[in-house]
């Protein structure tokens, strides 16, 4: 799960970071700052245990959020619980995906 966790991560991190002022060029305007509904994640998955019980957060903040849950490295995440991993994980695809909602 740590492998597909931090590849979904880094694929929205890249997004993120090219969609941006600081990236220079524009992928999908602001996706950072867009709003993420997650109790909906892919229609009807509430994921939002994954991310302190939020049931509306940013990309960015997502993506921060997540990455705090990791060791240097990410060979450790959200305490190896597959269960809250893969709650993380389907966010960030949901997002990678288009099948995350605004909020």
């Amino acid at each position: 799960m740590n492998a597909i966790l931090k590849a979904q991560m880094l694929a929205t991190a890249l997004t993120v970071y090219f969609s941006s002022s600081a990236g220079g060029s524009v992928l999908k305007p602001t996706l950072g700052s867009q709003k993420v509904d997650l109790t909906h994640i892919f229609g009807s998955e509430n994921t939002s245990s994954a991310f302190g019980g939020a049931t509306c957060l940013t990309v960015g903040t997502i993506l921060s959020f997540a990455a705090s849950k990791s060791n240097a490295g990410g060979s450790i995440w959200y305490g190896q619980n597959k269960t809250t991993q893969g709650y993380a994980k389907d966010t960030i695809t949901g997002i990678n995906n288009g099948n995350a909602f605004g909020c």
